[in-house]
């Protein structure tokens, strides 16, 4: 599921973004929540709804996006 991992380089270069200030704790809470999905087995993936999985990636887009990076 390569979607989380890319979501952690995006998520990682805003945090070090100076545009980032105001936002960190949201970047840290989503980068936490993309970290722990990188790391489900493949049960725990079936789980997921592909609406969960796309609002997750969705919401990660928007505030890297508010970010400037």
């Amino acid at each position: 599921m390569p979607e989380p991992v890319v979501r952690l380089w995006f998520l990682s270069e805003a945090l070090r973004t100076t545009a980032a200030g105001a936002r960190h704790d949201e970047l840290e809470a989503a980068l936490e929540m993309t970290k722990s999905l990188t790391g489900l087995d493949a049960d725990q993936l079936d789980e997921l709804t592909r609406g969960e999985m796309s609002a997750h990636c969705q919401a990660v887009q928007l505030l890297v996006g508010r970010t400037g990076a």
